[in-house]
């Protein structure tokens, strides 16, 4: 069985080049939590020796990431200089994109947003009508941010299958989009950098960033919207399949000879348990003549199913148990995988323990004694926000 603490291997000591990101990384992370602080405080509490602190901090200087801001306290001879995050010169662009939504933020170098712009849209999948939003939407947010702030770049969190290295999103994920070239339209317009991964990665670098994983190594994010999402967190470092592509967990098989999917096969996690399976069963149910008070609306989204679920719909809590029931068998598949000590559950609504119930949540904590569960809904303005440690993964992530 994998381990999810030897997923991705050390070498000995955090100063071989393999562990490079892991350093850039976790230095950040730790004066955005602790700083300002010292040279020597932050070799002696990321593990590194201080040479390799000095040249870090030294090229995130000259770069205008970290500053250097007085001096500290010291027992004995000269009073260490503190570090801290320069968030006065540069600004990252984070953008969120779905099926139905753009969500674009500007943070600061500390990861506080700084401005937001939401957009919606009935359909995403027309090519030119999307990227006109996408653009249209980071134009307003940059007209919030003063001229004498430098942009960083621009990471984008977008729905999977999708290649970090080409940069490019896959049909499946957004239909329309496939083989377009985000990356390459964003940096040719905006000249600078551009970074794209899955938006599960994004939002679980969110919740390292921002959220409740701040103090965390190693843990697993499974997201729930109109498909399912799947990311894996060990060492501070995002595990990547083949290095590329991310992990398609709303593809794996729950049911033998089951539902079709959009992928190709049957049976698929996401066609049973995410928020667009379940509005399909309510559709379903509704074409067979069963009453509920969705009976009359025109569009049901997943939003609608949950509110008349919550006001005792039996038809809308009977699709939400069945997503609950394939959704926990399917997280249960992940940690007998992984055995992660914590699990975030991500799920796209207002109330997202109306499909992840505390029910189910106390089961899956009974089977698994040795894992922590967490039901978490981080806000779009801050799950845009993650995708800006896309950008100081890309630009910091390698030292010579």
């Amino acid at each position: 069985m994998i381990r999810l603490d030897r997923l991705l291997t050390r070498p000995q000591g955090y100063n071989a080049p393999r562990t490079r990101t892991i350093n850039v990384g976790a230095l950040i992370s730790h004066i955005q939590r602790q700083g300002p602080v010292s040279r020597r405080d932050l070799a002696r509490a990321i593990g590194l020796n201080p040479a390799t602190v000095s040249k870090i901090t030294n090229s995130l200087i000259a770069d205008g990431v970290v500053m250097e801001t007085g001096f500290g306290e010291s027992a004995t001879g000269r009073k260490p200089v503190l570090l801290t995050l320069n968030s006065s010169q540069h600004c990252i662009v984070a953008v969120n994109l779905d099926r139905t939504s753009v969500t674009c933020a500007v943070t600061d170098m500390s990861g506080e947003v700084t401005a937001n712009v939401s957009l919606r849209a009935p359909d995403l999948h027309q090519t030119h009508v999307s990227f006109d939003m996408v653009d249209h939407c980071i134009e307003l947010a940059l007209a919030m941010v003063p001229p004498e702030r430098s942009v960083l770049g621009i990471g984008v969190g977008a729905p999977g299958p999708l290649s970090m290295a080409r940069g490019e999103i896959a049909a499946a994920g957004l239909p329309g989009w496939k083989d377009i070239p985000v990356r390459d339209r964003l940096e040719a317009k905006y000249h600078v950098p551009a970074f794209i991964d899955d938006r599960a990665n994004t939002l679980a670098l969110a919740e390292k960033w921002f959220g409740q994983a701040r103090n965390e190594d190693d843990f697993i994010y499974v997201v729930v919207g109109r498909g399912i999402g799947l990311s894996i967190m060990s060492g501070c470092l995002l595990y990547r399949v083949g290095g590329d592509c991310p992990i398609q967990f709303g593809h794996t098989c729950i049911e033998v000879d089951g539902r079709s999917c959009a992928c190709g096969r049957r049976g698929c996690l996401e066609t049973y348990a995410s928020l667009q399976a379940v509005v399909n069963q309510v559709h379903a149910a509704l074409s067979r003549g069963e009453p509920s008070i969705l009976a009359d609306q025109p569009d049901i989204d997943p939003t609608d199913v949950a509110v008349a679920a919550l006001q005792g719909d039996k038809l809308a809590r009977d699709a939400f148990a069945e997503a609950t029931r394939y959704l926990s068998e399917g997280i249960g598949n992940a940690i007998n995988l992984f055995h992660p000590n914590l699990v975030f559950v991500n799920v796209h609504l207002p109330h997202p323990d109306v499909l992840m119930t505390p029910a189910a949540i106390e089961a899956l904590a009974e089977h698994y004694p040795g894992t922590r569960f967490v039901l978490t809904s981080l806000d779009a303005v801050h799950s845009a926000a993650g995708s800006a440690s896309l950008v100081l993964e890309g630009l910091y992530g390698s030292w010579a």
